[in-house]
């Protein structure tokens, strides 16, 4: 369920846009390894697949289970299950398979794009998983007036799981495969993600599971690409 637009502050917009979700950490001995390895190779072989838009890295800010957190959007959920990205989990490099090989403690997921509300790419995110697979209308209601009233605050987006196409990554636990949906709201800076962090779960506790802070590393768009 989308929410419905209701005064300024509920500018959803509607879309068919899917998002990849990668989160993961690395042992320390292998770290710089494993940047170069996703900035020189993995970032540019993702978003050069037919239907990829953007890839961006962040790195945890605040105290978290994992360190390393990637986002991948795509034009449409289809493009996850198409030969293309198929043939390029299939076909992975030597390093690729090494430094797939040494990672840990990891969470994959895809998600529909349900909405987005805002504009921009902010230097910092907050992402807040819930406790359902569908958002409850207080918390999208909730999340809306909060992004509006917090200073900093870019625009906000809202996630559901695609369980089917969420398949496990190396090492990932069955106690991390829960149909969890997500809120990602992108910031200007570390304060205004904290605090709309903060407040979200203060306003609707009962629907956060979490709420973690991350710097961007750096964005990787498709028409970047040289081809």
């Amino acid at each position: 369920m989308n929410p419905s637009t209701t005064g300024e502050a509920m500018r959803f917009r509607d879309t068919d846009a899917a998002q990849l979700m990668t989160w993961m950490d690395i042992p320390p001995e292998h770290e710089d390894e494993f940047n170069a390895w996703y900035d020189k190779e993995h970032l540019a072989e993702r978003v050069a697949i037919p239907g990829f838009v953007w890839a961006r890295r962040y790195q945890a800010a605040d105290a978290s289970v994992r360190k390393y957190l990637a986002l991948y959007r795509v034009g449409s959920i289809d493009v996850l299950a198409s030969p293309a990205y198929q043939n390029a989990i299939e076909d992975q490099s030597y390093w690729s398979k090494t430094n797939l090989d040494r990672i840990t403690n990891t969470f994959r997921r895809v998600m529909k794009v349900d909405w987005i509300s805002g504009i921009g790419t902010g230097s910092y995110i907050s992402l807040i998983i819930t406790n359902q697979s569908v958002l409850a209308r207080a918390t999208m209601l909730s999340s809306a007036e909060i992004a509006k009233s917090t200073p900093g605050i870019l625009g906000i987006h809202g996630l559901s799981p695609d369980m089917h196409l969420s398949t496990s990554m190396p090492r990932e636990g069955s106690d991390h495969r829960k149909r969890t949906g997500c809120i990602v709201a992108d910031a200007i800076h570390r304060k205004a993600a904290t605090e709309f962090r903060d407040r979200l779960m203060e306003a609707v506790p009962d629907q956060i599971q979490d709420g973690l802070i991350f710097s961007l590393m750096w964005e990787l768009r498709f028409e970047e690409l040289e081809r």
